[in-house]
């Protein structure tokens, strides 16, 4: 496995933080800090601790992933991630889940995970069928189950809903402005701990879109104090809606095996890095669908 580049070594990754103003009375039951669990899962082949690495250098209060939606990996990697950078600071994990879904999202959390509270969650509109792009995956409901777990062991972690869609007749644009501020809201509820949200790779990059006409949600945070990852060259699958309808789509096929792992450099000049959990990614169906099953 390819290791981060230097001990970090990036001048970014060591510039002291300015304050984070944030605004807003929505206010999410917080988990109390508390030891963490003993042992965090390394299913993906030890990533997760290469981003804590990153999250926990000094400075840093953002790490934006910026993902392909609809897989297995990721999500698994997110949780990993959560549960090892929450041994040195709290994390608040920011997910690309609608805003209103938040009220859902903190009564799963607060309980004991068992079927009708399952069911209460996926019965929200974040979860419908007609709009399952990957963002409503079964492996985004085990992440939050995960996340769940880690709370109830005393990790000092929350989940945000952070995706907003701006009024009608705004472009895009707007919504970018409105997840950053989420963002900025969600770093707000822990002063010392890391916000780590995993989105799509546009609302992740960290310089002006000029396609969109628009600036990303990474764009609009401090520089000096976000990492933004974007996932790497990967082969295999994910859960994504085409032209006519939502399934599996296959990825391009490599000529060669990507390398896991994470890596600080300037091969994508939208990122400050990449980062490859597996050699394959495999699509993950939507949760409601699966627990209608």
């Amino acid at each position: 496995m390819r290791r981060i580049v230097g001990p970090i070594g990036i001048g970014f990754l060591l510039t002291v933080l300015s304050s984070v103003v944030f605004a807003g009375d929505r206010q999410a039951p917080v988990a109390q800090p508390g030891l963490p669990p003993a042992a965090c899962s390394t299913a993906t082949s030890g990533v997760a601790d290469q981003l804590a690495k990153i999250a926990n250098a000094e400075g840093v209060r953002f790490l934006i992933l910026g993902e392909i939606h609809g897989t297995m990996e990721i999500p698994r990697l997110v949780a990993e991630a959560a549960c090892a950078i929450s041994r040195a600071r709290p994390v608040v994990v920011a997910l690309e889940i609608h805003t209103q879904a938040q009220a859902d999202v903190d009564a799963y959390l607060g309980s004991d995970g068992a079927s009708d509270a399952r069911n209460a969650l996926l019965e929200g509109p974040a979860w419908a069928l007609r709009t399952a792009d990957g963002r409503s995956s079964l492996a985004m409901f085990d992440l939050i189950e995960a996340l769940r777990k880690m709370r109830q062991q005393g990790a000092p972690i929350d989940v945000v809903a952070t995706r907003a869609f701006a009024p009608e007749g705004l472009p895009q644009a707007y919504s970018e402005i409105m997840m950053a501020a989420a963002w900025t809201e969600a770093a707000g509820r822990r002063p010392d701990g890391l916000v780590l949200a995993l989105v799509g790779r546009v609302h992740a990059a960290k310089v002006p879109n000029s396609r969109l006409k628009l600036r990303p949600a990474a764009e609009l945070l401090p520089k000096d104090s976000t990492v933004a990852l974007g996932i790497g060259a990967v082969s295999g699958s994910f859960w994504g809606c085409g032209t006519d309808d939502c399934g599996p789509q296959d990825l391009p096929q490599l000529p060669t095996s990507p390398e896991i792992g994470v890596m600080l450099d300037a091969e994508d000049p939208l990122f400050d890095g990449r980062f490859v959990p597996s050699l394959q990614l495999t699509a993950s169906p939507p949760a409601r669908k699966a627990a209608l099953q």
